[in-house]
C-alpha cells in the first residue's frame, strides 16, 4: 500500500479528500433513519404535523447535502484515479528503460 501511496504524488490532496467526503456522505446517509424514527415516535405519537413536516424537510436537506457530496467526491476520485493511472505508467516506464537490453530480449521471446 505504500508504493501505491507514494505513486499518487500531487494526489494525495484528492485521495484524503475523496476519503473525508465519503465518510460525511455516509454520516449524512444514516442520520435520515434516525429522523424517521423521530417522526414515528414523537410526531406520530403526539400528532404533530409541523413536526413531521419539519423533520421531514431536514431529512430532504440531508439527501440533497449527501447527494452533492456524492458527485464531489465522484468528481474527486475521478482525478485521483487519472492522476494514479498517470503516475503507475510513468514508473512502469521508467523501470522499462532501466532495463538492459540483455533484461529486453529475455521478454521478447
Amino acid at each position: 500500500m505504500k508504493k501505491i501511496w507514494n505513486n499518487f504524488g500531487r494526489y494525495k490532496k484528492q485521495v484524503t479528500l475523496c476519503f473525508i467526503a465519503t465518510l460525511m456522505e455516509a454520516i449524512f446517509f444514516l442520520m435520515i433513519p434516525t429522523f424517521m424514527s423521530r417522526i414515528f415516535d414523537i410526531g406520530l405519537g403526539n400528532q404533530d404535523k409541523a413536526y413531521i413536516c419539519r423533520t421531514g424537510g431536514i431529512m430532504i436537506l440531508c439527501a440533497v447535502i449527501a447527494m452533492g457530496i456524492g458527485i464531489y467526491e465522484n468528481h474527486v476520485s475521478a482525478i485521483a484515479g487519472q492522476g494514479l493511472g498517470s503516475n503507475l505508467r510513468e514508473s512502469l516506464f521508467d523501470k522499462i528503460m532501466d532495463f538492459s537490453s540483455a533484461n529486453t530480449d529475455q521478454f521478447t521471446n
